[in-house]
């Protein structure tokens, strides 16, 4: 069944950004437990836990160094002789050109082994899968492997040294003492301490002039017969020498010795490192670019202070556990800063980014369309002017093509697009006037001569060419803020635009700027010349100042654009809010003609409001996400009710004509900033700033405690489950369905279905992807489907189709996580499932054996990944078999002891933890019995008559 309302997974920059900005990690780390509020829905918190990796040097740091490991706030260098833990320490220094900033040292720590082997072997253990690349001006480093574990083989005379992570993320390091070794070999120095102490729970406190190294008193143990058996043991300082106290062993077995390292004071921090853009591909890893201004980023002492800020991009597996890969792009001078970088993704895996530079060395590619920095003209006006970038990484992180774009003055690109052929499509803003390159354009930029120009740039596949590029602007301040395609790769910008009079409009819903600035909405068809480039121009706008931030487009071809507003009298149709009060958010559709609004609201409350960023779901929803100062944002469904800080960031799930769906905030004790949002199924992504040192997490996952202010923020990421509460409905042949949006407070409403055929069996789902769960029936291989609940009497959009044969049993799942439910069979007489992921002119894309001829099927997401599979009812032991892979041959994953033999089942997310369980229908006393761990029953629901059949579903997609 589709999910439809929130249920979070928050993980925050502490968590994913630890190992991509290893100088913004935390020091101090903690377990948070969320308050368990009736408005707050269950928080979960596997989203982000990802392992500590030990990094290949290839040359991307000192020859020394072996393997890099990034920890919560030091740097580990693992060399021949030694372990070497940079600590680090902030020094708050004047504001930088364009930013306030503080630059970090860091204190070294060196670990060494005693009278050990000059020569061990070292190597990494069990590959991680992965992969870094660092461009750093014009050196690169490529495909880098990560590993889990890195071993010293003989460091002593038969003891072997193994450094790892814990589970806990906190690094250690374990001596194993082969059987008549001599374990008292093993002797440690540290340099760069100013004291050493043993506290008195028996921990190693090694302090340096700014910081304290912790490691946990030690382990000892072996392992005999097969059991565990701890051996006594303890730290022992001699003559400045790290040793071990052991007590009394078998000297014939292996003995493990196991330290613990945790970072425990947190001292200073890094710089800015802010998480500005995100997206999400079929398979649910997500890509996010960060701009970053911590020095010691990627790695310590590889970049100076000069160089300012880089562009990271990583890229996560679905669970947010592993990073796939990890790119670093930088030049000598600032990358992104604060004129935020963006991405895109192609069905590849490739990734596209756009940013600002101000390197000359920027990395660039031989085949690029502009490798080199346009030379900025008068110098004497230039300082470190910005140029636009595009670079093309690969599904690993490599580098496919880099290239400049620019003219003689300033270019910012804010918004980057990339159609199904691997074409970039770049938005931003221009002050090169004539000097900015283009290509069969509509308008030139600059030919007004005053302030800045929007742009749209189209490039090849290869990054060699531009194929189509063009300004749009008049004679004042204008620039395009986001970009998006349609199914004809006709591009559509958005942005602001100060010029009136002068700046283009064409086949407009509004003609004249209303206010000082106004947003637009341009639609380019990119493969035509001049004048026939551009399909519409429109100003959206009221009497105050009007910004347009972000821009989709729906399957219809309607612009979907969100913003802020000053004006109290913006363009609404079909608004859910009509007044704003102060500056609002906005968002508005426009339709595909450009010259007129679909919908159009306010979406805010009585403080200030901005929409930053939308993405769509299917069947109209609409997610926006954002930043609020007001008390009384519309908050829906929470995770996080009320305001914290003074500005807190927002995500909010609408469509027109049901009005907001859900809504929450999400912020600490100071300024949070939604930047960007992703959808995927049913899991949302957004990424942004924090000034927080308490954004809020679930229970489970690893927070360390930060110290993120106004001028030193940290990016954050969340990830949340878009999940619903299921409800129970039955069908009763022939043609009327009852449902109900409750399970424990029924109250039923009647639905006419005429035209059935004899026989029809009733089934529900979700077949457009709307959120809300329709009904229809099957009837001997004939499905008759509607997409809309009302009108209650002779209700429209039905559509039939043919799909299995007589004697066959309905089911109704999404079988590939797209969040639309399709339509399969189970056929008794052959024990098969026949599954199909199209409802008009369906091919059976699974076959699955499963079950005997007795069963009944039914189809849920037993365990939360998004897509639905199989399971069975036998009446003959009461018992149900769920498989959780829609195989040929599935295993029997979970099995339900409930019920008796003339149960009827239906599968439901009764309590929004976004897992589908086990539901019962007992026809002899009208009344369903409901599981949400299937093994456990709910108190029963009395519901229906003998006769009936039952239905699960979320009816109306609301609360």
């Amino acid at each position: 069944m589709k999910k439809t309302k929130f249920t979070t997974i928050l993980t925050l920059a502490s968590l994913i950004l630890s190992i991509m900005i290893p100088a913004k990690t935390i020091v101090r780390a903690e377990t948070v437990q969320t308050e368990n509020r009736p408005e707050t829905q269950k928080l979960q918190a596997n989203y982000g836990k990802m392992p500590m990796l030990f990094e290949q040097n290839k040359g991307q740091t000192d020859k020394e160094a072996k393997f890099i490991s990034r920890g919560k706030g030091y740097t580990l260098y693992l060399t021949e002789k030694e372990a070497v833990f940079q600590l680090q320490k902030k020094q708050v220094q004047s504001p930088k050109s364009k930013v306030q900033s503080s630059k970090t040292t860091s204190d070294n720590l060196r670990m060494s082994f005693a009278d050990a082997n000059a020569n061990p072997k070292i190597e990494g253990a069990e590959e991680a899968i992965t992969k870094t690349n660092y461009y750093i001006g014009k050196q690169k480093f490529e495909n880098l492997s990560n590993y889990h574990k890195v071993n010293y083989t003989n460091i002593y005379k038969g003891i072997d040294a193994v450094f790892y992570g814990n589970q806990q993320n906190q690094l250690e390091y374990d001596f194993n003492v082969s059987p008549n070794a001599d374990a008292n070999q093993i002797k440690l120095n540290i340099e760069g301490a100013r004291d050493m102490s043993i506290d008195d729970n028996g921990n190693l406190v090694i302090k340096t002039e700014n910081t304290e190294l912790i490691q946990q008193k030690p382990i000892a143990y072996q392992i005999i017969d097969n059991e565990r058996r701890e051996i006594e043991v303890s730290y022992k300082l001699s003559e400045g020498q790290i040793r071990f106290d052991l007590g009394e062993y078998d000297k014939s077995q292996v003995l493990t010795i196991d330290p613990v390292l945790n970072y425990l004071t947190y001292i200073g921090g890094t710089d800015i490192d802010e998480a500005s853009d995100i997206k999400a591909d079929a398979n649910g890893n997500t890509y996010i670019v960060v701009d970053t201004d911590s020095l010691d980023f990627p790695t310590p002492n590889s970049r100076q202070s000069s160089d300012g800020f880089g562009v990271a991009v990583a890229k996560l597996d679905p669970n947010g556990q592993t990073i796939l890969f990890n790119t670093f792009l930088d030049g000598s001078r600032d990358e992104g800063s604060i004129f935020a970088s963006a991405i895109a993704i192609d069905t590849n895996g490739n990734s596209y980014i756009t940013l600002s530079t101000e390197s000359r060395d920027y990395p660039t590619t031989a085949n690029a369309f502009q490798p080199n920095k346009s030379l900025c003209v008068p110098l004497a006006q230039c300082g470190f002017n910005l140029e636009a970038a595009v670079t093309k990484l690969s599904s690993n992180g490599a580098i496919v093509y880099s290239t400049y774009l620019g003219g003689s003055r300033a270019d910012i690109p804010n918004d980057i697009a990339v159609d199904s052929i691997g074409r970039a499509y770049v938005t931003g803003k221009t002050a090169s006037g004539l000097t900015f390159p283009k290509k069969n354009e509509y308008q030139a930029t600059g030919i007004f001569g005053q302030g800045d120009d929007a742009f749209m740039t189209v490039f090849n596949a290869d990054g060699s060419d531009i194929l189509y590029s063009t300004g749009l602007g008049g004679n004042s301040s204008d620039g395009g803020n986001g970009i998006a395609l349609d199914s004809a790769n006709n591009a559509y910008i958005t942005g602001e635009a100060s010029s009136n009079g002068t700046f283009p409009v064409k086949n407009s819903f509004q003609s004249q700027n209303a206010g000082g600035k106004d947003g637009f909405v341009a639609k380019f068809n990119p493969f035509a010349v001049g004048e026939a480039s551009l399909i519409y121009s429109t100003f959206i706008g009221g009497s105050g100042t009007d910004t347009s931030n972000a821009i989709a487009v729906n399957s219809s071809n309607q612009a979907v654009v969100v913003g802020l507003t000053g004006s109290t009298n913006f363009p609404l149709v079909n608004a859910f809010r009509s007044t704003n009060q102060i500056n609002e958010g906005f968002v508005t559709v426009l339709n595909s003609g450009g010259n007129g609004l679909v919908n159009s609201s306010f979406l805010g409350g009585s403080d200030q409001d901005e929409a930053n960023d939308v993405a769509l779901g299917n069947g109209g929803l609409i997610y926006i996400t954002g930043e609020t100062l007001s008390n009384n944002f519309p908050t829906s469904l929470p995770f996080q009710a009320a305001r914290v800080g003074l500005r807190d960031a927002f995500v909010t799930k609408l469509k027109f004509g049901s009005g907001i769906i859900s809504s929450s905030y999400l912020g600490g004790s100071g300024n949070e900033f939604g930047r960007s949002i992703a959808v995927n199924g049913n899991s949302i992504f957004i990424v942004g700033r924090t000034e927080s040192i308490n954004l809020p997490t679930t229970s489970g996952v690893l927070k360390a405690t930060s110290n993120a202010n106004a001028t030193d923020a940290d990016g954050f990421v969340a990830k949340i489950l878009d999940t619903a509460i299921d409800s129970v409905g039955i069908f009763r042949p022939s043609s009327t369905f009852q449902i109900t949006q409750s399970t424990t407070n029924v109250v039923s409403q009647t639905l006419t279905f005429t035209s059935l055929l004899a026989g029809a069996k009733g089934i529900s789902g979700d077949f457009d992807g709307d959120g809300i769960t329709t009904t229809g029936s099957f009837s001997n291989g004939v499905w008759k489907i509607r997409n809309t609940n009302f009108p209650i009497v002779n209700p429209f959009s039905v559509t039939t189709t043919n799909f299995g044969v007589g004697g066959d049993l309905p089911i109704v799942g999404d079988w590939n996580g797209d969040g639309i439910d399709t339509i399969g069979v189970y056929r008794p007489s052959a024990q098969q499932f026949f599954l199909s992921n199209t409802i008009i002119n369906p091919l059976v894309d699974f076959t699955i054996n499963f079950g005997i001829a007795e069963d009944l099927p039914i189809a849920g997401d037993w365990n939360a990944d998004g897509i639905d599979t199989i399971a069975v009812y036998r009446p003959s032991v009461g018992q149900t078999f769920f498989a959780n892979q829609n195989i040929l041959n599935p295993t029997v994953d979970i099995t339900a002891n409930l019920g008796v033999g003339e149960d009827l089942p239906i599968a439901g997310d009764w309590n929004a933890d976004g897992k589908d369980s086990l539901g019962l229908w007992r026809p002899s006393i009208n009344t369903f019995f409901l599981s949400d761990d299937n093994a456990t029953l709910r108190p029963p629901v009395v519901f229906g008559q003998f006769g009936d059949q039952p239905l699960a579903g979320d009816w109306d997609g609301k609360p």
